[in-house]
């Protein structure tokens, strides 16, 4: 089981050098960038626990990092790593959402305090709404990278729910290559658990590899650069959904770098994956 990621932001090489050593070998993942805007692309490809982030920094700020961070994950905890003259500053970035903050050179002792409360926080934030959905009907999506915990939260609002005394189903999501999930994520299953479920049975039965694939997917559900567009006559909406999923294709399911390479925020494509509905005709 891998640790739980972390993600430091700092324009000094030295500092943020020093913090991915002694962080690795405290047992954590590390991920890196030299700014906010690195930080972004980085956290929606490996999205960490806790992001370790430095006030001051070229392109974007660490402010505009956590306000940008809090767009997509609002309890994404937030540690400021600052300058002694700038803790003025610190409270500004406490106020727009920072779970802590520390004064440089950092004390990696109270670091790690502060990166073990802060995920503690989290979890039991989580584990409180778990409680609140699992006496409802709604389905519902738990994300997050092997080794996470997951798992272990599915079963949490399984057990707290009416459908307790059932079993348990757990699928093996690794089995699932990224192409075809993000396929999967696209379709038509908002609310339509079963006919997901049937999806991926019929998968299992025929596909003839260890791992399903898109060309295991039912036809309608390909989409993507399997989708044949005719012009004139495709919708400015039909255009957009080819140029999003074809891309996806091309860049191994990275919604980052899709967003990148369209030009667009990648909250823009998670909206538009959510929102897609199977091609018609």
């Amino acid at each position: 089981m891998t640790g739980p990621r972390i993600l430091v932001v700092d324009d000094e090489s030295h500092v943020r050098e020093g913090l991915e050593r002694l962080l690795r070998q405290s047992g954590y993942v590390v991920d890196t960038a030299t700014d906010g805007k690195e930080a972004l692309v980085v956290a929606s490809e490996r999205p960490p626990e806790v992001v370790i982030t430095d006030l001051n920094m070229p392109v974007m700020d660490g402010v505009q990092l956590c306000a940008k961070l809090r767009e997509s994950d609002r309890e994404l905890p937030v540690i400021f790593a600052t300058g002694i003259g700038e803790v003025p500053s610190a409270v500004t970035a406490m106020r727009a959402g920072a779970t802590d903050y520390l004064v440089k050179p950092v004390d990696f002792d109270a670091l790690v305090v502060a990166i073990e409360r802060a995920r503690e926080a989290r979890k039991h934030s989580v584990y409180h709404a778990a409680r609140r959905v699992a006496a409802s009907r709604a389905t519902v999506l738990v994300t997050g990278e092997s080794g996470t915990g997951e798992g272990e939260l599915a079963r949490a609002i399984h057990a707290l729910s009416p459908r307790a005394v059932e079993p348990f189903v757990s699928l093996h999501g690794a089995a699932i290559s990224v192409e075809a999930r993000a396929r999967l994520l696209a379709g038509r299953w908002h609310g339509n658990v079963r006919e997901l479920e049937d999806a991926i049975e019929r998968a299992v039965v025929l596909g003839e590899g260890t791992r399903i694939g898109v060309s295991d997917l039912p036809t309608e559900e390909r989409g993507g650069a399997n989708r044949t567009l005719h012009m004139p006559g495709a919708t400015l909406a039909e255009l957009e959904r080819w140029a999003i999923l074809t891309t996806l294709d091309a860049t191994g399911g990275s919604t980052a770098r899709t967003a990148e390479m369209l030009d667009v925020s990648v909250r823009t494509i998670q909206y538009r994956l959510g929102e897609y509905r199977p091609a018609k005709g």
